[in-house]
């Protein structure tokens, strides 16, 4: 898998977090429409929130070997979005166009989110993960 598509959805996603959470009137009417004074702004605030933590939490983790949760995590909240777009675009909440794309972004999101979780499990995390038993197995012999 090319580093360059993961650098890419990691910088999105802290991209994307960081319009919602600095624009959130803007990026609320964008994504919900409304007049960008009721809820859409609070929820855009939220939405941020959640993609900076997750997109930071996939840069640090790749950085210390410990990512994978933070891609499942991100593909969790994106398939999350996928239904509530789905949702909203059919009981009338937001316009079809919108929930057409939200939800085209969304499963998009996910898809990566879920390829990327399923890329840690290679033969060098797997060793390194049967190292860290051994040493703990050793640990735990040592003590008792």
């Amino acid at each position: 898998m090319p580093d360059q598509l993961k650098t890419a959805y990691q910088v999105s996603r802290l991209a994307i977090g960081c319009a919602a959470l600095a624009t959130p009137r803007l990026s609320g009417r964008v994504a919900l429409g409304g007049t960008g004074t009721g809820p859409e702004v609070l929820l855009a605030r939220m939405a941020g929130v959640r993609d900076i933590a997750l997109g930071l939490g996939q840069v640090l983790g790749e950085r210390h070997g410990s990512a994978r949760g933070f891609y499942e995590a991100a593909a969790l909240a994106d398939l999350g979005d996928v239904v509530a777009f789905g949702l909203a675009g059919a009981q009338g909440g937001i316009s079809r166009p919108k929930a057409v794309i939200g939800v085209v972004l969304a499963a998009g999101g996910a898809a990566l989110g879920i390829w990327f979780a399923r890329s840690r499990d290679t033969a060098d995390d797997l060793d390194a993960e049967l190292a860290e038993l051994t040493r703990t197995a050793a640990a735990v012999e040592d003590m008792g």
